[in-house]
């Protein structure tokens, strides 16, 4: 399943002053994450993304996604359990005269299908391991 939220932020908003955006999120592993940067944000709109009181994406700590007229998207294996399957987006826009709407998009599967995938792969790489030699 798929979660898309979009976010408007209002322009001259700083970093110290941040937008936050509570993002609800069914339970199990996100798999899959896009944040959509509109064409004229010009790289001024930052956002980053958090779960609990760590910043998830990017991972190092003042990092943050900025850009312009593109979709930065990446796979990943991160599990949300209930009652903590949210995300909070922190966002600020540097622009001082528009707004900018941002894009942030989520793919979830059950944990026990990433358990199954997970598995199966393994099995396949000791199968090649075996009858490469």
């Amino acid at each position: 399943m798929f979660f898309d939220y979009s976010v408007t932020i209002p322009f001259s908003t700083t970093q110290a002053a941040w937008l936050e955006q509570d993002l609800k999120l069914s339970a199990g592993v996100i798999h899959h994450v896009e944040v959509g940067f509109p064409w004229g944000c010009a790289g001024l709109v930052y956002v980053t993304l958090w779960h609990m009181d760590h910043q998830l994406w990017p991972l190092n700590p003042g990092g943050a996604f900025n850009s312009d007229d593109e979709v930065i998207a990446w796979d990943d294996r991160f599990e949300l359990t209930s009652p903590y399957n949210w995300l909070r987006a922190r966002l600020w826009n540097l622009d001082d005269t528009f707004d900018h709407t941002i894009e942030l998009r989520f793919g979830i599967l059950p944990a026990e299908e990433i358990a199954v995938g997970s598995t199966i792969d393994k099995l396949l790489n000791v199968f090649k391991k075996v009858f490469r030699a």
